[in-house]
């Protein structure tokens, strides 16, 4: 059996990995059946799990990753819109990538053995260059019917409390400590927990790092300083856990568009236009 076919926007490969893979998208069609070990995928908050037999479909074009904490590998086989207008017209192309709606499928034994069997036929093509196209279409229509049969079902989501609890323990932490949070170290260390997960799973459930939470937790406590007090804004700089006012304005600005001292003078304008008029 080849490892590896690789024509012009097609690509079939057996694929191993381990860890975490960075966020990423292509303009391909994506199929990737998990045969060895598990792991997760992730596309934006959605998080589902993967396990020997699970089929993970992905249109062109949407942002996704795999995480896994063990050594995995499955086939994986992708494909563009312009590879498949070679071969098919428009209506059999709607009908022969409607399974991707689905995302996750858990194929039965069957079709597990069904796929490595297309599969393989597949790579017998790189040196004859024969009938893979065909191959794909056989592929697809098998996966089309698995999805709405009761052993193509979607994976569910995966409900990770454990997960969500422990983000919920960061975030209480940094809305009590915001000023004195110098760095992640300190907020891993207070949190026990690890840094790399803590990064990987703040920004999948919150899209933004942690670090630019805690820049927009002290920016609306600043904003709450800006609107009510008179104190030098060296001060409020300094209150918020900025290292100098330079720093404060710049950071200010780019997360509310205007200097710290425009939004005091709106602020007032604001309180003074809300006051009761006296009629004279």
């Amino acid at each position: 059996m080849y490892s590896q076919l690789v024509f012009k926007d097609f690509q079939a490969n057996f694929k191993r990995m381990d860890g975490l893979l960075l966020n990423h998208k292509h303009n391909t069609y994506e199929l990737f059946l998990l045969t060895e070990g598990e792991a997760d995928v992730c596309v934006g908050r959605r998080r589902y799990p993967l396990n020997p037999g699970y089929l993970f479909l992905m249109p062109p074009n949407i942002e996704h990753k795999y995480v896994s904490e063990q050594i995995c590998a499955g086939y994986e086989i992708s494909f563009s819109r312009k590879f498949l207008e070679l071969f098919f017209t428009k209506d059999m192309i709607k009908r022969l990538t409607r399974c991707f709606a689905a995302e996750v499928l858990c194929l039965s034994k069957d079709e597990v053995k069904l796929f490595a069997a297309i599969y393989d036929k597949m790579l017998a093509q790189k040196k004859c260059g024969g009938d893979y196209p065909v191959q794909l279409a056989l592929l697809l229509d098998m996966l089309n019917e698995s999805s709405i049969t009761a052993g193509g079902i979607p994976v569910k989501q995966k409900d990770d409390k454990k997960e969500i609890t422990a983000l919920e323990d960061v975030i209480a932490y940094m809305n009590a400590h915001y000023r004195e949070i110098r760095s992640m170290e300190e907020i891993v260390s207070a949190c026990f927990i690890s840094k790399s997960y803590l990064c990987s799973a703040f920004k999948e459930h919150y899209e933004m790092t942690v670090m630019e939470y805690l820049r927009k937790l002290r920016i609306r406590h600043a904003c709450e300083f800006l609107a009510t007090s008179d104190k030098p804004l060296s001060l409020i700089a300094q209150k918020m856990g900025f290292s100098d006012l330079s720093h404060f304005t710049r950071v200010f600005k780019k997360e509310m568009g205007m200097s710290p001292n425009e939004y005091r003078i709106r602020q007032k304008i604001k309180r003074y236009e809300s006051k009761p008029q006296r009629d004279d």
